[in-house]
């Protein structure tokens, strides 16, 4: 067996999920780690997002939710300090938190020119989506990357996508991010969306989503058994 043969084979072999079934279990974990419905809904449009441009979602978030754990949101999001520096006093920006709070805020006044600084972001690829978001919003390109340049995205103001370091696998835990406005063309390398329509996982990844997942279920009790579906005890046939 050659070794191209080998390697399709293993990649027919690895499981691969739905965008809508990445976006359901981002959103029942991400509650499951302690935080609100209304971040948890904001967590899995960030999942779908990056599941359809071709980011690991899954391997993002089972790394995430752990980190940020019945983890007070006060301690998650940046301290506004000064409107081109953003940083935590806990040393750690939950990046669903900090997404929100960029994309939410008012764009305008932000010197996108000489960049914005965002410290200590947990699995700062997850940012990407609402950099993007963003970007549509000012009808600007944008640019988002690490301090160590471990990894770069731009994104336009039509939603067009380009990966500039041509790295779709896993970025760091943490990172210091800069987003700065893009004067480059992205439409001609860009990734639309939806181009993707399945995600992967690797290793446990799926399983540690599961468990965050269920922290959610509501444990079944004789009452609720009796008045769900069927006879149950009163079956007066």
């Amino acid at each position: 067996m050659g070794v191209s043969t080998i390697a399709a084979s293993l990649i027919m072999s690895i499981p691969d999920y739905s965008i809508g079934e990445v976006e359901s279990l981002v959103l029942k974990a991400y509650r499951g780690a302690g935080q609100s419905w209304g971040l948890a809904q904001e967590a899995a449009n960030a999942a779908a997002w990056m599941a359809m441009h071709g980011l690991p979602a899954l391997d993002e978030f089972a790394t995430l939710v752990q980190q940020i754990d019945k983890v007070d949101c006060a301690h998650l999001r940046p301290d506004f300090a000064e409107a081109s520096l953003w940083c935590s006093s806990s040393g750690r920006l939950c990046p669903v938190v900090t997404g929100c709070a960029f994309a939410e805020s008012n764009l305008s006044q932000h010197n996108l020119k000489s960049g914005v600084q965002i410290k200590d972001v947990l699995q700062p690829l997850i940012m990407i989506g609402f950099v993007s978001r963003a970007a549509t919003q000012l009808k600007r390109n944008l640019i988002v990357q690490d301090a160590a340049a471990e990894f770069s995205y731009e994104l336009s103001a039509t939603g067009h996508f380009s990966n500039a370091l041509n790295r779709l696998s896993g970025g760091p835990s943490k990172a210091d991010l800069v987003i700065r406005e893009s004067m480059n063309s992205v439409t001609e390398t860009a990734v639309t969306p939806s181009v993707y329509q399945r995600a992967h996982a690797s290793g446990n990844t799926v399983q540690i989503l599961e468990r965050f997942a269920q922290r959610t279920y509501v444990p079944a009790t004789d009452e609720s058994r009796n008045a769900g579906a069927g006879a149950g005890l009163l079956d007066n046939d």
